[in-house]
Formats: structure tokens, sequence, C-alpha cells
């Protein structure tokens, strides 16, 4: 009797069933559709972006000279050391190198800032981990840094640069204590602010140009 009253429910509902198995269907193919096609659209954002890394003139200069630690320094503004010998070096000026050295931060910071968003995963991080190490290591790379986390901070807004900091620190490239203004690590060569430096209640040495 059970079985002949669900016999009936069926043919009487047939299709309404077919049509709920074709939706199933149609909704599984979709979201492989779109799972495919997110992985090649990630694929196109991941080769433009490396493919910026390598064209782009400022940028490439600004990793070929920390790669190489080509006596690129940072005491308030950046210039290259006298004992270079290279003169593709040796004609930067300082305003020309500090808009290099901008340039090829806020563009790793966009990388960062996509992996922040989920854009970009865990594998393709990988292709640009290098590059973001270099630059975070570098001792004046990372002074620059840290002055300008922390003018930015005193004046109430945020770094342009977040991301990539904040990517640093989580990856270890940074030290952790990047966000204190006592760091044992970096030094400040930016004047702050007499309030901001009074909210840290200790004396802190403070290096101007």
């Amino acid at each position: 009797m059970i079985s002949l009253a669900i016999g009936e429910w069926l043919f009487s509902n047939l299709f309404d069933c077919i049509s709920l198995i074709l939706a199933a269907v149609g909704g599984f193919f979709a979201l492989h559709q779109w799972k495919k096609s997110n992985i090649y659209k990630r694929g196109e954002i991941v080769e433009n972006l490396i493919k910026t890394v390598r064209d782009d003139e400022d940028i490439a200069t600004i990793m070929d000279v920390v790669d190489w630690n080509d006596g690129i320094e940072y005491d308030g503004k950046f210039y290259i050391s006298q004992a270079v010998e290279r003169s593709d070096l040796n004609q930067l000026d300082n305003e020309e190198l500090f808009k290099k050295v901008d340039k090829a931060l806020a563009h790793f910071s966009y990388v960062c800032y996509l992996r922040s968003q989920k854009t970009l995963t865990k594998e393709d991080m990988k292709v640009f981990a290098y590059g973001i190490k270099r630059l975070a290591v570098n001792p004046h790379i990372a002074n620059y840094l840290y002055s300008l986390y922390h003018w930015s901070t005193s004046i109430g807004v945020q770094m342009s640069y977040i991301y990539l900091v904040d990517y640093c620190i989580g990856q270890g490239y940074i030290y952790s204590d990047f966000k204190s203004l006592t760091s044992n690590y970096y030094k400040n060569f930016l004047q702050l602010p007499n309030d901001y430096l009074d909210k840290e209640k200790r004396k802190v040495t403070v290096y101007t140009k």
C-alpha cells in the first residue's frame, strides 16, 4: 500500500522531479564553470602583476638594487651610496629614486591587498614571495616603511603600504615590534608630533634630516 502511494506520487510529480534533477545538474555545471572561470581570471591577474615587475623600468631598477644590495640608503630621504660604481644608479637624483621606491612598494602592496581580499591564493603569493621579502628585509626600505607608518599613524591616517606591512609581519619578513615606536630593529627618521610621542610614555630618539 505504501509503495503504491509512493509510486503514484512519483508518477503524478514526475515533471517536478525531472525539473529538480535538471536544476541540480545545471547548478553543479554552473559552479564548475564559475570555478574554472575564476582560476582563469586569477591566472590573468597574476600574469599581469608579474609582467609589471619585469617590464616596468622603475620597479625593475629598485628590485635590482635591493636584490644585489647595491647601495640604496635612507636617512629621511633615499640616495645611492657614493661607493656604488654603476653609472645608471649614480645618475639618479634623490627625488627620482624616491619615486621609484614608492612605485615598487605600491605595486607589491597592491599584490598584498589582493591577497587580503582572497583574490589571490597562498599558492599565487609564492610567485611574489621573493620580491616582497627582498624589499622587506632591506634595512633602508624597512626603515622607510617604519618611519612612514608612524608618521601616518601620528596624524590619524592609514599608511599607503599597510597591506604590504601587515602581510610581511604575518610572514615574518618584518619583526613583530614594527608597529611600536620603541622597536629594537627599526629607526624612525621623520619628526613626529609631540602628542604622539607623549602617548608612548617613553623617551624616544627621533631622527630627523
